[in-house]
């Protein structure tokens, strides 16, 4: 990591820390978080829901926007993202089911979103051999995500009368985390960032021509099939505890290189703290704003991020890493 890099993770780091504060703070309710006098519905508040709410703003941001590099990284394609190539519909799709159908294997939640992310996946892998056009594989991720949505909107007919905390989640709601999920996703995050932030120095020879690293002995696709594994497994991380969060992925590595310089070792760690910063902010800036209501921080992101993927496509065809 440069000194440049250095200077910008401890900016958002900053930054990060101010907006955790903040959200502490801000709400349908203004409290102080440090005042020795704090009362017991305040108390409540703070710790029950609030501080939940904000760490899973936080570990979701950052595991979605590691997935994202990773993926991109692994694709070789700066538009590829798990919530563009369907890999997040893949993941929430079974974990609905596990929700509804099979609540008592809710521990294993992030274990069977994987699995669904997986298979999309091996579908998106399959079409890419035929062709590597970034333009085909977001309209290819866009038709997949748009089937299993189907199936997403038949297990909501199947179980309607189950669905109360269920549609919130599917929008990426931050206000159905508890402090059980707050634990899981804190625990699971950690551990996935750090085996990421261990791997990220090796990732540039992914972007390298195959042949030549064929010739040195490198298995590309078996790289390249446990770089995507570990990137659709953080974003199960995520879908499992706060639903469907789309464009971090796509957001977050796109600011990154603006920042730094384009060698994975600097790009990781800040694109890590932006996605962090992207839903914290994001999940902030609607408290703030609009106190009274409660919209879902995936419905913010995808606006967001509709717009960015849009201006994306229309400058060119064919964006690549």
């Amino acid at each position: 990591m440069n000194h440049k890099t250095k200077k910008i993770v401890i900016m958002l780091t900053i930054i990060i820390l101010f907006l955790l504060i903040s959200s502490m703070v801000f709400g349908t309710k203004i409290i102080n978080p440090f005042t020795a006098n704090l009362s017991e519905t305040d108390y409540q508040i703070i710790y029950n829901l609030r501080l939940p709410r904000t760490l899973a703003a936080l570990f979701s941001g950052m595991t979605l926007a590691a997935s994202g590099l990773l993926i991109q990284t692994s694709m070789r394609n700066s538009l590829a993202d798990s919530s563009i190539l369907g890999f997040q519909s893949g993941a929430t799709l079974v974990a609905m089911f596990i929700m509804l159908a099979m609540p008592s294997l809710y521990s294993f939640l992030p274990l069977f979103a994987f699995l669904g992310g997986l298979v999309v996946y091996a579908i998106i892998y399959t079409i890419a051999i035929r062709n590597e056009s970034a333009l085909f594989l977001v309209v290819a991720g866009i038709a997949i995500s748009s089937i299993i949505r189907s199936f997403v909107n038949l297990l909501s007919q199947m179980f309607a009368e189950d669905l109360d905390m269920t549609i919130a989640w599917l929008n990426g709601s931050l206000n159905t985390v508890n402090r059980q999920d707050m634990l899981l996703i804190v625990l699971y995050s950690v551990i996935l960032l750090l085996i990421t932030m261990k791997i990220a120095p090796k990732l540039d020879i992914l972007l390298m021509d195959d042949d030549y690293l064929i010739n040195l002995g490198v298995k590309v696709s078996k790289v390249r099939f446990i770089t995507t594994a570990l990137a659709i497994l953080l974003t199960a991380v995520s879908v499992s505890f706060v639903g469907t969060i789309g464009f971090v992925g796509l957001l977050a590595p796109h600011i990154s290189r603006k920042l730094v310089n384009q060698t994975s070792t600097n790009l990781m760690p800040t694109t890590i703290l932006i996605g962090g910063v992207l839903v914290l902010g994001c999940d902030l800036l609607q408290r703030v704003l609009f106190p009274i209501y409660e919209i879902p921080v995936g419905t913010i992101m995808s606006l967001v991020g509709g717009i960015y993927l849009l201006y994306l496509l229309i400058r060119s065809n064919n964006v690549r890493v």
